[in-house]
Protein backbone atom coordinates (compact mmCIF):
# COMPACT_ATOMS: atom_id res chain seq x y z
CA UNK A 1 0.00 0.00 0.00
CA UNK A 2 2.35 2.39 0.87
CA UNK A 3 4.32 1.46 -2.37
CA UNK A 4 1.11 2.64 -4.28
CA UNK A 5 0.50 5.90 -3.07
CA UNK A 6 4.39 6.56 -3.56
CA UNK A 7 3.59 5.93 -6.93
CA UNK A 8 0.94 8.34 -7.21
CA UNK A 9 1.54 12.09 -7.66
CA UNK A 10 -0.41 13.49 -4.46
CA UNK A 11 0.28 16.91 -3.62
CA UNK A 12 -2.45 17.81 -0.85
CA UNK A 13 -0.71 15.41 1.71
CA UNK A 14 0.64 17.21 3.97
CA UNK A 15 2.89 14.27 5.41
CA UNK A 16 4.77 11.88 3.68
CA UNK A 17 2.90 8.86 2.36
CA UNK A 18 5.18 6.13 4.22
CA UNK A 19 4.18 8.54 7.09
CA UNK A 20 0.91 8.04 6.96
CA UNK A 21 0.91 4.31 6.62
CA UNK A 22 2.78 3.90 9.52
CA UNK A 23 0.18 5.82 12.02
CA UNK A 24 -1.99 3.88 10.42
CA UNK A 25 -0.94 0.41 11.35
CA UNK A 26 0.07 1.53 14.53
CA UNK A 27 -3.32 2.88 15.51
CA UNK A 28 -5.05 -0.52 14.17
CA UNK A 29 -2.59 -2.48 16.08
CA UNK A 30 -3.82 -0.02 19.06
CA UNK A 31 -7.21 -1.05 18.90
CA UNK A 32 -7.40 -4.29 17.51
CA UNK A 33 -5.96 -7.13 19.42
CA UNK A 34 -4.70 -9.98 16.92
CA UNK A 35 -3.45 -12.62 19.76
CA UNK A 36 -2.69 -14.88 16.90
CA UNK A 37 -0.19 -16.87 19.04
CA UNK A 38 -2.86 -18.15 21.37
CA UNK A 39 -4.61 -19.89 18.16
CA UNK A 40 -1.03 -22.36 17.96
CA UNK A 41 -1.71 -26.28 18.01
CA UNK A 42 -5.69 -25.72 18.35
CA UNK A 43 -8.04 -27.72 15.85
CA UNK A 44 -9.96 -25.44 13.32
CA UNK A 45 -13.16 -25.65 11.30
CA UNK A 46 -13.12 -23.24 7.98
CA UNK A 47 -15.54 -21.00 8.29
CA UNK A 48 -18.35 -20.22 5.76
CA UNK A 49 -21.74 -18.91 6.17
CA UNK A 50 -22.86 -22.42 6.69
CA UNK A 51 -22.56 -24.52 10.17
CA UNK A 52 -20.07 -26.65 9.57
CA UNK A 53 -19.28 -29.62 12.14
CA UNK A 54 -16.07 -32.05 12.48
CA UNK A 55 -16.24 -35.25 10.70
CA UNK A 56 -13.01 -36.91 12.28
CA UNK A 57 -12.72 -37.62 15.68
CA UNK A 58 -10.05 -34.81 16.97
CA UNK A 59 -6.98 -36.29 19.44
CA UNK A 60 -7.93 -34.97 22.87
CA UNK A 61 -8.94 -37.72 24.60
CA UNK A 62 -12.18 -36.88 27.15
CA UNK A 63 -14.30 -39.30 29.60
CA UNK A 64 -18.14 -38.41 28.63
CA UNK A 65 -20.17 -39.09 31.31
CA UNK A 66 -23.11 -40.40 28.36
CA UNK A 67 -26.39 -41.80 29.45
CA UNK A 68 -27.94 -44.70 27.28
CA UNK A 69 -31.53 -44.58 26.16
CA UNK A 70 -33.29 -48.03 25.97
CA UNK A 71 -35.70 -47.84 23.01
CA UNK A 72 -39.30 -48.55 24.42
CA UNK A 73 -40.89 -50.74 21.49
CA UNK A 74 -44.42 -49.39 22.42
CA UNK A 75 -46.65 -47.08 20.03
CA UNK A 76 -46.67 -43.66 20.96
CA UNK A 77 -47.62 -40.26 18.34
CA UNK A 78 -44.85 -38.54 17.01
CA UNK A 79 -45.44 -34.66 16.10
CA UNK A 80 -42.85 -32.89 13.91
CA UNK A 81 -43.25 -29.35 12.86
CA UNK A 82 -41.36 -26.44 10.85
CA UNK A 83 -42.38 -23.72 8.95
CA UNK A 84 -41.25 -21.29 6.46
CA UNK A 85 -41.05 -17.86 5.43
CA UNK A 86 -39.64 -15.96 2.74
CA UNK A 87 -39.75 -12.73 1.37
CA UNK A 88 -41.92 -11.93 -1.80
CA UNK A 89 -41.89 -8.04 -2.45
CA UNK A 90 -40.11 -4.74 -1.14
CA UNK A 91 -42.28 -1.62 -1.16
CA UNK A 92 -41.28 1.77 0.30
CA UNK A 93 -42.81 1.62 3.43
CA UNK A 94 -42.66 -2.81 4.18
CA UNK A 95 -42.36 -5.60 2.73
CA UNK A 96 -44.59 -8.84 1.62
CA UNK A 97 -43.56 -12.30 3.20
CA UNK A 98 -45.33 -15.81 1.94
CA UNK A 99 -45.08 -18.02 5.22
CA UNK A 100 -46.66 -21.49 6.17
CA UNK A 101 -46.60 -24.47 8.69
CA UNK A 102 -46.90 -27.90 8.93
CA UNK A 103 -46.78 -31.20 11.13
CA UNK A 104 -46.04 -34.53 10.30
CA UNK A 105 -47.56 -37.56 12.47
CA UNK A 106 -45.67 -40.43 12.79
CA UNK A 107 -46.73 -43.59 14.72
CA UNK A 108 -44.53 -47.07 14.74
CA UNK A 109 -41.59 -46.10 12.77
CA UNK A 110 -43.92 -44.49 9.98
CA UNK A 111 -45.21 -41.31 8.98
CA UNK A 112 -49.10 -41.29 8.92
CA UNK A 113 -50.34 -38.28 8.56
CA UNK A 114 -49.66 -34.64 7.52
CA UNK A 115 -51.00 -31.03 8.44
CA UNK A 116 -50.45 -27.99 6.27
CA UNK A 117 -51.25 -24.40 6.92
CA UNK A 118 -50.83 -21.80 4.47
CA UNK A 119 -49.47 -20.55 2.53
CA UNK A 120 -50.21 -16.80 4.70
CA UNK A 121 -49.06 -13.92 3.05
CA UNK A 122 -48.47 -11.11 4.92
CA UNK A 123 -47.47 -6.78 4.84
CA UNK A 124 -44.93 -6.12 7.72
CA UNK A 125 -44.62 -2.57 7.84
CA UNK A 126 -43.40 0.27 10.30
CA UNK A 127 -47.10 0.29 12.04
CA UNK A 128 -47.67 -3.71 11.76
CA UNK A 129 -44.43 -3.70 13.81
CA UNK A 130 -45.50 -1.65 16.77
CA UNK A 131 -48.00 -3.87 17.19
CA UNK A 132 -45.03 -6.14 18.72
CA UNK A 133 -44.36 -4.46 22.11
CA UNK A 134 -42.27 -7.47 23.92
CA UNK A 135 -39.80 -7.05 20.41
CA UNK A 136 -37.85 -3.60 20.02
CA UNK A 137 -39.10 -2.00 17.34
CA UNK A 138 -34.70 -1.06 16.26
CA UNK A 139 -34.49 -4.83 15.50
CA UNK A 140 -36.75 -4.91 12.84
CA UNK A 141 -35.50 -2.07 11.06
CA UNK A 142 -34.10 -3.13 7.76
CA UNK A 143 -33.65 -6.81 8.97
CA UNK A 144 -35.77 -9.15 7.09
CA UNK A 145 -34.17 -12.61 8.62
CA UNK A 146 -35.57 -11.34 12.33
CA UNK A 147 -39.29 -10.49 10.92
CA UNK A 148 -38.97 -14.02 9.07
CA UNK A 149 -37.84 -15.30 12.08
CA UNK A 150 -40.62 -14.02 14.28
CA UNK A 151 -43.21 -15.20 11.41
CA UNK A 152 -41.73 -18.95 11.64
CA UNK A 153 -41.92 -18.80 15.79
CA UNK A 154 -45.68 -17.35 15.44
CA UNK A 155 -46.91 -19.65 13.57
CA UNK A 156 -45.34 -22.69 15.19
CA UNK A 157 -46.33 -21.69 18.83
CA UNK A 158 -49.78 -21.49 17.62
CA UNK A 159 -49.53 -25.33 15.83
CA UNK A 160 -48.17 -26.43 19.10
CA UNK A 161 -50.20 -24.70 21.49
CA UNK A 162 -53.37 -26.35 19.47
CA UNK A 163 -51.85 -29.43 19.21
CA UNK A 164 -51.11 -29.71 23.52
CA UNK A 165 -54.71 -28.77 23.58
CA UNK A 166 -55.78 -31.54 21.33
CA UNK A 167 -53.60 -34.62 21.78
CA UNK A 168 -53.10 -36.56 24.37
CA UNK A 169 -49.94 -38.78 25.44
CA UNK A 170 -47.20 -37.93 22.31
CA UNK A 171 -44.13 -36.38 21.46
CA UNK A 172 -44.11 -32.62 19.97
CA UNK A 173 -40.96 -32.34 17.82
CA UNK A 174 -39.54 -28.88 17.08
CA UNK A 175 -36.82 -28.39 14.19
CA UNK A 176 -34.39 -26.23 16.67
CA UNK A 177 -34.77 -24.46 19.67
CA UNK A 178 -37.45 -24.52 22.14
CA UNK A 179 -36.90 -20.64 23.00
CA UNK A 180 -40.41 -19.84 20.91
CA UNK A 181 -42.11 -21.56 24.57
CA UNK A 182 -39.47 -21.14 27.19
CA UNK A 183 -39.35 -17.16 26.39
CA UNK A 184 -42.80 -16.57 25.34
CA UNK A 185 -44.81 -14.62 28.02
CA UNK A 186 -47.23 -17.30 27.62
CA UNK A 187 -44.80 -20.44 27.43
CA UNK A 188 -46.65 -21.56 30.77
CA UNK A 189 -49.81 -21.79 29.69
CA UNK A 190 -48.97 -23.84 26.75
CA UNK A 191 -46.69 -25.82 29.01
CA UNK A 192 -49.37 -26.45 31.66
CA UNK A 193 -51.85 -27.60 28.95
CA UNK A 194 -49.07 -29.90 27.42
CA UNK A 195 -48.55 -31.65 31.17
CA UNK A 196 -52.23 -31.78 31.27
CA UNK A 197 -52.72 -34.13 28.28
CA UNK A 198 -49.12 -36.01 29.16
CA UNK A 199 -47.58 -34.75 26.15
CA UNK A 200 -44.02 -33.84 25.98
CA UNK A 201 -41.83 -31.62 23.79
CA UNK A 202 -38.56 -31.94 22.49
CA UNK A 203 -36.74 -29.50 20.30
CA UNK A 204 -33.94 -31.35 18.05
CA UNK A 205 -31.09 -28.52 16.19
CA UNK A 206 -29.71 -29.60 12.77
CA UNK A 207 -26.64 -26.60 13.85
CA UNK A 208 -25.37 -25.16 16.38
CA UNK A 209 -23.28 -21.25 17.20
CA UNK A 210 -22.06 -22.63 20.42
CA UNK A 211 -18.31 -23.32 19.66
CA UNK A 212 -17.85 -24.37 23.25
CA UNK A 213 -19.00 -28.00 21.84
CA UNK A 214 -18.78 -28.33 18.42
CA UNK A 215 -15.19 -29.99 18.76
CA UNK A 216 -17.35 -32.41 21.29
CA UNK A 217 -19.59 -33.40 18.21
CA UNK A 218 -17.02 -36.02 16.96
CA UNK A 219 -15.97 -37.55 20.09
CA UNK A 220 -19.71 -38.64 20.73
CA UNK A 221 -20.35 -40.09 16.93
CA UNK A 222 -17.78 -42.45 17.48
CA UNK A 223 -19.36 -43.79 20.25
CA UNK A 224 -21.83 -47.12 19.66
CA UNK A 225 -24.36 -48.13 21.73
CA UNK A 226 -26.83 -45.80 20.75
CA UNK A 227 -29.54 -43.96 21.59
CA UNK A 228 -27.55 -42.04 24.63
CA UNK A 229 -27.67 -38.26 25.56
CA UNK A 230 -25.04 -36.44 27.19
CA UNK A 231 -26.09 -33.45 29.19
CA UNK A 232 -24.68 -30.09 29.34
CA UNK A 233 -25.41 -26.89 30.92
CA UNK A 234 -26.63 -23.78 29.36
CA UNK A 235 -25.89 -20.01 31.01
CA UNK A 236 -28.76 -18.36 29.40
CA UNK A 237 -31.81 -17.74 31.34
CA UNK A 238 -35.17 -18.29 30.65
CA UNK A 239 -38.56 -18.07 32.16
CA UNK A 240 -39.32 -22.07 31.66
CA UNK A 241 -36.25 -24.36 32.70
CA UNK A 242 -35.65 -26.79 29.62
CA UNK A 243 -33.13 -29.46 29.93
CA UNK A 244 -29.83 -29.47 27.50
CA UNK A 245 -27.93 -32.62 26.39
CA UNK A 246 -26.49 -33.53 22.99
CA UNK A 247 -28.49 -36.52 20.90
CA UNK A 248 -27.04 -39.72 19.36
CA UNK A 249 -29.60 -42.09 18.06
CA UNK A 250 -27.87 -44.41 15.67
CA UNK A 251 -24.60 -45.54 15.98
CA UNK A 252 -24.17 -44.67 12.11
CA UNK A 253 -25.78 -41.03 12.94
CA UNK A 254 -24.99 -37.81 13.77
CA UNK A 255 -25.18 -36.06 16.94
CA UNK A 256 -27.52 -33.40 17.56
CA UNK A 257 -27.62 -30.93 20.42
CA UNK A 258 -31.31 -31.07 21.85
CA UNK A 259 -33.67 -29.50 24.10
CA UNK A 260 -36.32 -31.35 26.11
CA UNK A 261 -39.54 -30.06 28.76
CA UNK A 262 -40.36 -33.85 29.60
CA UNK A 263 -41.10 -35.18 33.09
CA UNK A 264 -38.97 -38.05 32.51
CA UNK A 265 -36.53 -37.43 28.78
CA UNK A 266 -34.77 -40.75 28.99
CA UNK A 267 -38.38 -42.54 28.89
CA UNK A 268 -39.27 -39.81 26.04
CA UNK A 269 -36.27 -40.23 23.67
CA UNK A 270 -36.93 -44.29 24.11
CA UNK A 271 -40.77 -43.94 22.53
CA UNK A 272 -38.94 -41.31 19.81
CA UNK A 273 -36.03 -44.04 19.20
CA UNK A 274 -39.19 -46.94 18.26
CA UNK A 275 -41.62 -44.55 16.71
CA UNK A 276 -39.94 -42.39 14.42
CA UNK A 277 -37.58 -43.27 11.50
CA UNK A 278 -34.03 -41.62 10.63
CA UNK A 279 -31.59 -40.67 7.96
CA UNK A 280 -28.25 -40.21 9.69
CA UNK A 281 -29.95 -40.25 13.31
CA UNK A 282 -31.92 -37.47 12.58
CA UNK A 283 -35.77 -37.82 13.40
CA UNK A 284 -37.76 -38.38 9.35
CA UNK A 285 -40.87 -36.78 10.29
CA UNK A 286 -38.91 -33.67 10.66
CA UNK A 287 -36.98 -33.72 7.27
CA UNK A 288 -40.82 -34.49 6.14
CA UNK A 289 -42.38 -31.43 7.61
CA UNK A 290 -39.17 -29.09 6.77
CA UNK A 291 -39.93 -30.24 3.01
CA UNK A 292 -43.78 -30.19 3.13
CA UNK A 293 -43.07 -26.32 4.58
CA UNK A 294 -40.65 -24.54 2.24
CA UNK A 295 -41.75 -22.50 -0.80
CA UNK A 296 -40.71 -23.62 -4.50
CA UNK A 297 -39.57 -21.23 -7.13
CA UNK A 298 -42.47 -22.08 -9.10
CA UNK A 299 -44.48 -21.19 -5.87
CA UNK A 300 -42.88 -18.04 -5.66
CA UNK A 301 -43.28 -16.76 -9.27
CA UNK A 302 -47.25 -17.59 -8.47
CA UNK A 303 -47.07 -15.28 -5.20
CA UNK A 304 -45.57 -12.52 -7.08
CA UNK A 305 -48.57 -13.26 -9.89
CA UNK A 306 -51.65 -13.13 -7.87
CA UNK A 307 -50.24 -9.71 -6.26
CA UNK A 308 -49.96 -8.16 -9.12
CA UNK A 309 -53.10 -8.98 -10.36
CA UNK A 310 -55.43 -8.76 -7.54
CA UNK A 311 -53.46 -5.71 -5.81
CA UNK A 312 -52.78 -3.80 -8.85
CA UNK A 313 -48.93 -4.03 -8.16
CA UNK A 314 -46.67 -2.88 -10.52
CA UNK A 315 -43.18 -4.51 -10.50
CA UNK A 316 -40.75 -2.04 -10.83
CA UNK A 317 -37.20 -2.92 -12.93
CA UNK A 318 -34.56 -3.71 -9.33
CA UNK A 319 -30.76 -4.77 -9.77
CA UNK A 320 -28.34 -6.24 -7.29
CA UNK A 321 -26.03 -3.64 -6.82
CA UNK A 322 -23.55 -5.10 -5.30
CA UNK A 323 -22.88 -7.75 -7.50
CA UNK A 324 -24.08 -5.96 -10.12
CA UNK A 325 -20.74 -3.68 -9.26
CA UNK A 326 -18.22 -6.21 -8.64
CA UNK A 327 -19.40 -8.66 -11.03
CA UNK A 328 -19.15 -7.01 -14.15
CA UNK A 329 -15.85 -4.98 -13.20
CA UNK A 330 -13.90 -8.43 -12.49
CA UNK A 331 -15.66 -9.76 -15.76
CA UNK A 332 -14.39 -7.31 -18.09
CA UNK A 333 -11.15 -7.21 -16.05
CA UNK A 334 -10.45 -10.90 -16.80
CA UNK A 335 -11.11 -9.90 -20.57
CA UNK A 336 -8.99 -7.14 -21.27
Amino acid sequence: MATQLNNIQINFLKNEPTLIIDKINKEINNKIKFNMKEITGKNVIFSSSAHRQPIIEHTNSHNFNIEHVKTIKEKKLIVAIDSSCIPIYDLDSGTIYASRVAAVLSLNGKPIKYLQFGPFLNYYNEKTLTQFQFIKLSQFNNNSSIIESHIRNTLEKILIKELSNSLNNCIILVDGTLNIITSAQDGDIILKKANENNNSLIGISKTTKDKSIIFTFPKLKSIKGSPFIFRIKSNKKNIIKKELMLLKMRDNGLVFKTESIAKNIKFELGYLSYNDSYYRGYPESLILAHNISIFTNFEDVCFKSYLCKNFSLKEIPSENTRNTILRWYWTLKNKN
